[in-house]
């Protein structure tokens, strides 16, 4: 009888009925339509709000082809990344190692970790570049190198500075006679 009958909470979590135990049974099919109807809603609005194709291959979340199925777009980008790895790989293997970058002058110091080496060549460049500004700094003038006598004359090339030197000793010499 009556007695064994389940109720409908018991029936609702079976899946005989359904609908809301708070809704009159004679409302049960409005309400029905009108959650239905907010569902379609919610998902249409979150269609309107969703990136386009182009964003998406922007962030890199579709594989910029165009040419490939989007059922295969998840494969594609996995080749790719293979791809990718196998060329790094081969780059790796191609590269000199640090003997041969010592003798093309590139490592120049073993006792130098290969990470610090550029800034240690930045560095080096830098104390001769400050060493040839201090021995400049501490040249003679040509006044003193004429004084000297390195230098003949400082109107006349410096190509021809040792020929008209020898050549004035030379006259020099024949007007002595």
């Amino acid at each position: 009888g009556m007695e064994n009958r389940e109720d409908a909470k018991d029936l609702r979590d079976k899946g005989i009925i359904s609908g809301n135990e708070n809704v009159a049974p004679s409302l049960q099919a409005t309400a029905k339509e009108l959650e239905s109807k907010q569902k379609k809603d919610k998902l249409k609005q979150g269609m309107e709000n969703r990136e386009d194709a182009q964003e998406l291959r922007d962030k890199g979340i579709i594989v910029s082809s165009e040419n490939v199925a989007a059922s295969l777009q998840a494969t594609a980008k996995e080749l790719q990344s293979k791809q990718n790895k196998d060329k790094l790989v081969k780059g790796l293997r191609a590269r000199s190692d640090s003997d041969r970058l010592e003798q093309k002058g590139i490592l120049k110091d073993r006792n130098i970790a290969d990470t610090l080496q550029a800034t240690a060549n930045q560095l080096e460049k830098k104390r001769n570049k400050d060493n040839l500004k201090a021995a400049l700094g501490k040249a003679s003038t040509a006044q003193e190198l004429q004084d000297k006598g390195i230098i003949y004359n400082q109107n006349m090339a410096s190509s021809l500075q040792p020929n008209a030197k020898m050549l004035e000793l030379e006259l020099k010499k024949l007007q002595q006679f």
